[in-house]
């Protein structure tokens, strides 16, 4: 067999399908409740976020003035209380409808594309596997992301206070002069806060890489979150294709930031509840976020599915040869 010419099997099946049509991959029945479900909390959520962190960014804008004595204790213990339970219900609901969500249409896409190259196994997406894997993957990618940075960040501010703590020692001392220990203060703050900005760009950076990360736990739930981390990571350099979604996603993030801001500004929550707004307005800009969304997240299936393909296509011929081996040892067993 030839595994360097592309594989036979690298375009979605939709035709051969007898269970699916062009409508369910659209709007299968099993998402089409938590859609509806979503549609209806998503705009509750972001202005009720609204009336309760008003708030708390009043309180820290006193904060940050000059000479100001106020305190925590000027928030009431309720309104911390009310803070934490919304952001647990937030959690609980929308992220969790997000998981659900794509979890069902990954699932239902996977069924419509052959295997993406002979070298790789076939997807196989479970209903309870799916979805425990994309919760746990979830976790791992934000502790990826964000450990590092906030990592870096704290020892900065250790070896800062470390280094303001023997300034007043070594100062004492007559053979150490004061301009030795600002140029190596300098210097090592100067270190830290590149290897600080390395980090935050990485960080950045692994957003994108790891962004199918969603479509890997779903169709291939038995992966470890290393797995699928390292994977995400290797076919995001495969195709160009890859590139083109990564623009597409940030000005999708840019479209809906911008939809966030202007129903937080421009629509209180109580007229909301009594209709007294342009509620037609905004459920249509709901509407075509929600569409942008599905269409996204098929293009994302899409793309990493032809990067598969790509990546398997570029290997060496030593790697093929030890996958195709172990994809020989997989179909006996």
């Amino acid at each position: 067999m030839d595994y360097s010419s592309p594989s036979p099997q690298f375009q979605p099946n939709v035709s051969q399908s007898k269970d699916w049509t062009v409508f369910d991959l659209i709007l299968p029945p099993q998402a089409f409740p938590l859609l509806a479900l979503l549609f209806v909390i998503l705009p509750m959520i972001l202005l009720t976020g609204e009336s309760l962190f008003i708030p708390l960014i009043e309180w820290l804008k006193g904060r940050m003035m000059l000479g100001n004595e106020s305190s925590f204790d000027m928030l009431p213990l309720h309104f911390y209380l009310k803070l934490g339970a919304f952001l647990l219900l937030s959690f609980l609901g929308a992220f969790q409808l997000l998981l659900r969500i794509n979890a069902i249409y990954y699932s239902v896409w996977s069924k419509q594309f052959e295997c993406p190259h002979p070298l790789h196994t076939e997807y196989q997406p479970s209903r309870h596997t799916s979805i425990n894997t994309l919760m746990i993957w979830k976790l791992y990618r934000v502790a990826m992301i964000i450990l590092p940075p906030l990592g870096m960040i704290v020892l900065s501010a250790i070896v800062g206070a470390v280094e303001l703590y023997l300034f007043n020692i070594l100062g004492e001392l007559p053979f150490l002069s004061i301009s030795i220990q600002v140029t190596i203060s300098i210097f090592i703050m100067l270190m830290l806060g590149m290897l600080c900005l390395f980090t935050v760009l990485s960080s950045l950076w692994h957003i994108l890489t790891t962004l199918f990360g969603d479509v890997i736990a779903v169709t291939e739930p038995k992966l470890t979150p290393k797995k699928i981390f390292d994977r995400s990571n290797r076919i995001a350099y495969s195709s160009p294709q890859v590139y083109a979604f990564y623009a597409t996603y940030c000005v999708f993030i840019l479209i809906a930031l911008g939809l966030f801001g202007a129903l937080i500004y421009f629509v209180d929550i109580y007229d909301f509840l009594r209709l007294k707004t342009n509620l037609p307005l905004i459920l249509s800009c709901e509407f075509g976020l929600f569409v942008g969304y599905i269409l996204l997240n098929y293009y994302r299936f899409h793309t990493y599915h032809h990067a598969l393909g790509a990546y398997y296509q570029k290997l060496p011929k030593q790697m093929k040869e030890f996958f195709h081996a172990s994809a020989s040892q997989r179909s006996q067993s």
